[in-house]
């Protein structure tokens, strides 16, 4: 089975946000240190899928994702592949355990990812149902679901997971469900990148009264409104709600990890009070990775964002990580801004602190 390459997303500008809508006023320009990477924190980041061109064998690619089985956390999927990887989740269980203990791709996921069709609305509406009617939060749903957005469009997505809704079990079913948790905040996430969405809205939140989501997870999920603020719970507090009480419920929680890995939406609706929790919990994020994937996922989110934490958060991953190559090859990378930053983070009164001055003197070594 060959190598899947991992594509950089600044080398495929101009590509990647093909059938994601951007809005505009959602941009926060200079949050990260590309404008590309402005535009995918406005769309959500990492709350979506990009996909791009590859000439690498399609099967192979789409095989080793289902072999590796629960979660897929990247964002960046080779387009071909991407349809592979829905196609075999058509089944119910695309991967088989050996005695062994190693994972191989069942025998019907692997003909349904060797079907060469083009991906079709027809096709999608098929899938986003079968996914609905399994009731639960299946491995990486969420992601499933942004490969379908990617692939027919975010209206075209949303209509189909409305109509999807009607297979879903009694009301009671939903009130405490990581499978509504998952299916909801997902849909909102789309929502919010989804221009003149209020008709969309709109049935969103007639489905949510009938299917007895709360208030907190209504407003919160941007498929209803509150008057006031409500309590924020993960996950809905990635989607929309106000700097205020992302940072208020972070500040009430600020000793636990709340998804497996950190969320920098959370950072870009919360700014730096939030920043500064995550930063003393990056340890503790992880499972159910190995450490070094972890740690690898965590550069990758957040060496996206242009701030004196990053340059923190890398210098102690450089020293305590495990992905201290990747954390120094970082700082090599943004030379210039770390070496601004590092100064004064390295005489602060900080956890961080001795980290900054072992970077410092690694930078002007």
């Amino acid at each position: 089975m060959g190598k899947t390459k991992k594509a950089k997303p600044q080398q495929l500008e101009g590509r990647v946000l093909s059938g994601l809508p951007l809005v505009e006023s959602a941009r926060v320009p200079g949050f990260a240190f590309e404008p590309f990477d402005d535009d995918l924190f406005a769309l959500g980041f990492p709350h979506l899928a990009l996909l791009h061109d590859d000439e690498e064998d399609p099967v192979q690619a789409a095989e080793k994702l289902v072999v590796d089985g629960y979660p897929y956390r990247e964002v960046v999927f080779p387009k071909r592949a991407a349809v592979g990887l829905l196609r075999a989740h058509s089944e119910r269980k695309p991967r088989v355990l050996l005695p062994s203990g190693k994972a191989e791709v069942a025998e019907r996921a692997t003909a349904a990812i060797r079907n060469t069709a083009e991906f079709s609305l027809a096709e999608a509406a098929g899938l986003v149902s079968s996914f609905a009617g399994l009731g639960i939060a299946a491995p990486a749903l969420d992601t499933m679901l942004y490969l379908v957005e990617s692939l027919v469009g975010t209206r075209e997505t949303i209509e189909l997971m409305l109509v999807a809704t009607k297979q879903f079990p009694a009301a009671n079913f939903f009130r405490a469900s990581q499978f509504a948790a998952t299916w909801v905040t997902t849909m909102a996430m789309m929502l919010e990148r989804c221009p003149d969405a209020a008709p969309l809205r709109e049935q969103a939140c007639a489905w949510a009264d009938s299917a007895g989501l709360d208030a907190s997870q209504r407003a919160f999920a941007g498929v209803g409104s509150l008057h006031g603020e409500a309590r924020v719970e993960p996950p809905f507090a990635v989607v929309r709600a106000s700097r205020d009480a992302v940072v208020g419920a972070r500040r009430a929680d600020a000793a636990s990890p709340w998804y497996s890995l950190p969320d920098p939406r959370l950072v870009f609706l919360g700014g730096d009070a939030v920043y500064e929790i995550e930063l003393s919990l990056w340890s503790k994020y992880g499972a159910p990775y190995s450490p070094a994937k972890a740690h690898r996922l965590i550069l990758e989110r957040f060496g996206r964002i242009k701030s004196p934490y990053t340059v923190a958060l890398v210098s102690v991953m450089a020293e305590k990580s495990k992905a201290k190559k990747e954390a120094v090859a970082w700082l090599e990378q943004r030379r210039d801004y770390a070496l601004e930053q590092l100064e004064s983070l390295a005489s602060s009164a900080t956890p961080y602190a001795a980290a900054c001055n072992a970077a410092l003197k690694l930078l002007a070594g």
